[in-house]
């Protein structure tokens, strides 16, 4: 009894002394920052310095304006030294002018989101953005540009350029044009007159889309072409040379994937255009394709000339599977179904056989094996069904 009231009283003691000690230590800091001088309130002697960067640091590029970048007789814009440059604001056209002229290689032009609008035919034969004859190394990015009275880029005479996240409608010529080994990417061109989206030989064009114009893609020789949509445009879908891989052309007027030489087409889709699916002429591959309800005179594929090589397509609903006019080409793995006319071979080809499994009654599959019902264990067949 007698401990556990002394244990009592020594915590409640030990208790007033640590609080006791707490007082002490914040008097003592009070008295302590009471004690301390402040820093002199006067500035140092000698001119007022500016401690931050200076604009042109915040923001290298130039900003294109009537300042910095002035027209000429025919733009209302003109750049004439390498560098890089932006818009502003939205920019709307004048007669007779383009919008922005290139006269200098090694120039970036970041619209910023913001639009070049021209005036239709009133404007005249006039682009959007106009590079001068052999200019190189222009990259123009991220903007809209619309209703220009010719092209809404046109790079078509300037070598290695980048266009890259543009939105050409409604111009006059075509949406975006340009020249050799030029890198066209994640483009949309719609609703222009002549073509969607040009580019020069030994170019790169990728995630494009090209719905609405008279032509959508025109691609010269030893190109790339991935991942690519042309949609609902007068005549062709792509006329392409070089390899065209992982894209669709529907509902083009014309043929749906047309080859500029020797050229190859592989895991492409053509679905209902006007004409032929997929077209080559030759030494070309046409590999792993699926062509539906192409022109009811038509085929899914076709082939002129010799050297070719057509492997795992699939052709249905077409007015002829699989044409091939000329000799010396070599055609295995491909099926055929629903089409007016599945098979068109012209002498000296060579090709798998081909079986005919087409109205052939099989047997219900429930479990875990079953026989073949394909009658051939030819790894070159091709297939009716």
């Amino acid at each position: 009894m007698n401990e556990h009231h002394t244990n009592k009283h020594d915590h409640s003691f030990n208790d007033r002394r640590a609080m006791l000690a707490g007082i002490g230590g914040l008097a003592a800091g009070a008295l302590l920052t009471g004690s301390a001088k402040a820093g002199p309130l006067d500035p140092p002697p000698g001119p007022i310095v500016p401690t931050g960067k200076p604009l042109n640091e915040l923001e290298p590029r130039i900003p294109i304006n009537a300042q910095n970048t002035p027209g000429d007789a025919d733009s209302m814009f003109k750049i004439i030294a390498p560098g890089s440059y932006y818009l502003t604001g939205n920019i709307v056209g004048l007669v007779n002018k383009h919008g922005i002229k290139v006269a200098a290689s090694a120039v970036t032009i970041d619209l910023g989101g913001f639009m070049l609008r021209g005036l239709g035919t009133i404007q005249g034969d006039f682009d959007g953005i106009y590079a001068e004859d052999g200019r190189e190394r222009i990259t123009i990015r991220n903007g809209y540009i619309e209703v220009m009275g010719r092209y809404g880029i046109n790079l078509g005479s300037a070598t290695d350029c980048v266009v890259e996240d543009i939105n050409a409608k409604l111009c006059l010529n075509s949406g975006i044009s340009s020249g050799v080994r030029a890198s066209v990417i994640r483009c949309i061109a719609s609703d222009n007159t002549s073509g969607g989206i040009f580019a020069g030989e030994g170019s790169r064009v990728y995630a494009c889309r090209a719905t609405g114009n008279s032509r959508g893609f025109g691609v010269s020789s030893d190109s790339l072409v991935d991942d690519c949509l042309s949609v609902g445009n007068v005549f062709n879908g792509f006329a392409v040379g070089g390899r065209v891989t992982n894209c669709i052309a529907k509902e083009n007027g014309g043929i749906g994937f047309e080859s500029f030489g020797t050229t190859s087409f592989i895991g492409c889709v053509a679905v209902n255009n006007g004409s032929n699916g997929i077209l080559v002429s030759n030494n070309s591959r046409v590999i792993g394709n699926f062509c539906h309800g192409n022109g009811s005179s038509n085929a899914g594929i076709v082939v002129f000339g010799n050297g070719s090589h057509l492997e795992s397509n699939l052709c249905i609903d077409n007015g002829c599977g699989i044409e091939v006019n000329d000799s010396g080409n070599f055609i295995f793995r491909n099926s055929c179904s629903g089409n007016d006319v599945n098979w068109s071979i012209s002498f000296n080809n060579y090709y798998g056989p081909i079986i005919n499994r087409a109205g052939i009654n099989t047997s219900p599959v429930e479990g875990n094996f079953a026989p073949s019902t394909l009658t051939s264990t030819d790894p070159h067949a091709n297939f009716t069904y």
